[in-house]
């Protein structure tokens, strides 16, 4: 999933600041979790599994967007015009 396809160019930077906070509060967290799994082992596994697998059911959830036009604004997300790029 390229975030650039998910986005609208208005909002894009700010997203990508939000998901590398989170990426980073993730890697912050992640040696409590290893500590954690010294004492119980299931435990860390599903504390490590369990953002992986909502994370991909939710990517089901998203929309194609192979040959689409990329949204330059966020009223763009909402019209259901249809229009793709043409390819050459």
């Amino acid at each position: 999933v390229w975030v650039a396809e998910l986005f609208p160019t208005t909002i894009r930077a700010r997203s990508m600041s939000i998901q590398s906070m989170f990426a980073r509060l993730g890697a912050m967290s992640s040696p409590f979790v290893v500590d954690i799994g010294q004492k119980n082992a299931a435990l860390a596994l599903l504390i490590f599994a369990t953002p992986c697998a909502i994370c991909g059911a939710l990517d089901l959830c998203l929309p194609e967007t192979r040959a689409r036009k990329l949204p330059n604004t966020t009223d763009d997300i909402f019209s259901d015009d249809g229009e793709s790029e043409s390819e050459p």
